[in-house]
C-alpha cells in the first residue's frame, strides 16, 4: 500500500491545488479549453439583475454553478472531467481562482466540518476552519499557507454543501500577491450560485465523480514521479469504475498487471 507520507502530499496537492498551480506555470494539457473574460466586465460593479443576465457570466456546462469570473482573467475550463470544474487566472497565469463541484457522501454540514477538520489533520496545516454564511447558504471558511515542491502559496477557500454536491471555491497566490488581488477575486466569488438540480445526481453520475477523484490524485502521483502511489491510486479508481478509460489508460502506461 501507499506510504502515508505520500498519501499526505497527495492530499495536500489534490486540497490546496497547489500541483495545479504549477501545472499552470507550464503549458496547459490540450484538452483544457481556455479563453479570456472581457475587461469590461467588473465584478464588483454588478447588481443582482446584471448578474444573471451579464454575457460574462460563467455557467459551468455540467450543471453545477454559475459565476461572474474576475475581468481579464483567462477561463480554463476541463471538459473532460465530470465534476463541475473551472479555473480562471491572471494574465500571468501566477494568481488563480478555482472552482470544484463533485458528488460526495457527507451528509449534512457539521458532517462538511468534520470532514475539512480531519483533512486538516492529515496535512498537518492549520486552515483555521470558520463556519460562516456564504450568499445566504452555510458554509465554511478557511484561510492557510502552505509550501510544497519549493512553492508556498497562501490561499482562501470557501465550501458548501448543497444537495449532496460539495461547492470548493479557491483563490490563490504566491504570498506576497495574495492582498492585491484578494478583493478581484473575493467580488468574483459572491457572484457565485450553485445551480438547482430537478433531478438528483444518479448512482452511475456520482460514480463518475469518484473515479474522476481517484484519476487526478494519480494524475498528482505521476507529475511528482511517485509511481508506486499512483499505481495505488488508480487500482482504488478502478475499483469504484473497472471499466474507466483513462485510468485504463494511465494503468497501461504504468505497466500494471
Amino acid at each position: 500500500m501507499m506510504n502515508r507520507n505520500w498519501m499526505v502530499s497527495l492530499i495536500v496537492a489534490s486540497t490546496i491545488g497547489l500541483s495545479a498551480c504549477l501545472c499552470g506555470q507550464r503549458s496547459q494539457a490540450p484538452t483544457e479549453e481556455q479563453r479570456t473574460v472581457s475587461a469590461d466586465a467588473r465584478p464588483q460593479d454588478l447588481t443582482s439583475e446584471s448578474k444573471e443576465n451579464n454575457e460574462d457570466v460563467y455557467i459551468d456546462p455540467k450543471g453545477f454553478f454559475r459565476i461572474t469570473p474576475p475581468a481579464g482573467w483567462r477561463v480554463q475550463e476541463y471538459p473532460d472531467d465530470p465534476r463541475g470544474k473551472v479555473a480562471f487566472h491572471t494574465p500571468d497565469g501566477q494568481t488563480a481562482l478555482r472552482i470544484l463541484a463533485k458528488a460526495v457522501n457527507i451528509p449534512d454540514y457539521d458532517a462538511l466540518i468534520k470532514n475539512l477538520q480531519v483533512i486538516e489533520t492529515q496535512i498537518g496545516v492549520e486552515t483555521n476552519i470558520e463556519p460562516t454564511v456564504f450568499n445566504g447558504l452555510p458554509a465554511v471558511k478557511r484561510l492557510a499557507t502552505a509550501t510544497m515542491q519549493g512553492v508556498t502559496l497562501k490561499l482562501l477557500w470557501v465550501d458548501i454543501l448543497v444537495d449532496g454536491v460539495s461547492h470548493n471555491l479557491q483563490y490563490s497566490a504566491s504570498p506576497d500577491r495574495f492582498d492585491t488581488y484578494r478583493e478581484v477575486a473575493w467580488n468574483s466569488m459572491m457572484t457565485y450560485k450553485p445551480t438547482e438540480r430537478d433531478v438528483p445526481l444518479s448512482p452511475e453520475e456520482v460514480l463518475k465523480h469518484q473515479a474522476a477523484k481517484w484519476l487526478r490524485l494519480a494524475q498528482i502521483a505521476v507529475e511528482m514521479g511517485k509511481r508506486d502511489a499512483a499505481k495505488d491510486l488508480v487500482a482504488a479508481g478502478l475499483e469504484v469504475d473497472p471499466k474507466h478509460p483513462e485510468l485504463l489508460e494511465l494503468k497501461r502506461k504504468l505497466g500494471m498487471e
